[in-house]
C-alpha cells in the first residue's frame, strides 16, 4: 500500500512522455537596469513524438506566457497546427498546449512559446544576484537549473531522464558581459 502510495504521488507530477524533447532554442533577455528586475524569453523546442496525441505538456514555473506567441509547427511540410487550448497547471508547474490533429509518431514538431519571468532572489531559475565595486552594487543575472528549477528561466521538460541539446542566446546590455560554460558559437553587437 505504501509503495502505490508513492507511485501515484510521484507519477502525478512527471510529464507524459507521448512527446519529448530533441532540441531547444533559448533565448534569454534579462533587465537588470530599472529595478524591475524581469527577463524576457523565447524557447523552441524540436520534439519527438513515441505515442500519437494532441496535447503536449511542459514544465513552466512563475513565466507568464503569451498566449497568442504558442505555435505548434509540423517539420515534415512546415504547417503549423491549429491551436485549441492552453491549459495552464500551476500546482503541477505544467503547461498544456492541445492541438486541433493527432501528432504522428516518427514525425517531428517544433512548440514554440515567447514568455516574461522575473529574476527571483533565491538563486534558483533564472536569478538576480549582485556584487560590490567599492560602494556600488552592480547586478548581474545567473541560472540554476538542478534539480527542478530549469521551468523558472524557460518552459520545458523538466525532468533528468528527457536529455536533449541546447542552444542558448544570452542578450545583454553594452558593457556587460555573458558568460558561459561551452564555447561561444558567435556573437551580435546588436
Amino acid at each position: 500500500l505504501y509503495q502505490e502510495t508513492i507511485t501515484d504521488e510521484t507519477t502525478e507530477y512527471r510529464l507524459p512522455t507521448s512527446v519529448v524533447p530533441d532540441r531547444y532554442v533559448v533565448t534569454l533577455i534579462p533587465n537588470l537596469d530599472d529595478g524591475n528586475f524581469t527577463f524576457v524569453g523565447t524557447v523552441e523546442i524540436t520534439l519527438n513524438v513515441t505515442n500519437a496525441t494532441n496535447s503536449i505538456t511542459v514544465h513552466a514555473n512563475d513565466l507568464e506566457i503569451d498566449d497568442e506567441s504558442v505555435s505548434v509547427r509540423r517539420l515534415t511540410d512546415e504547417v503549423d497546427l491549429v491551436v485549441l487550448g492552453l491549459s495552464p497547471d500551476p500546482a503541477r508547474h505544467f503547461f498544456t498546449v492541445t492541438v486541433a490533429e493527432s501528432l504522428v509518431v516518427g514525425q517531428q514538431y517544433r512548440l514554440r512559446i515567447n514568455y516574461t519571468g522575473h529574476l527571483r532572489e533565491d538563486m534558483g531559475g533564472f536569478y538576480r544576484s549582485y556584487y560590490n565595486v567599492g560602494t556600488e552594487k552592480r547586478w548581474l543575472a545567473s541560472t540554476q537549473f538542478q534539480p527542478t528549477s530549469a521551468r523558472r528561466a524557460f518552459p520545458c521538460f523538466d525532468e533528468p531522464g528527457l536529455k536533449a541539446t541546447f542552444k542558448v542566446s544570452i542578450g545583454v546590455d553594452s558593457g556587460r558581459h555573458a558568460l558561459a560554460n561551452m564555447p561561444v558559437e558567435s556573437m551580435d553587437m546588436n
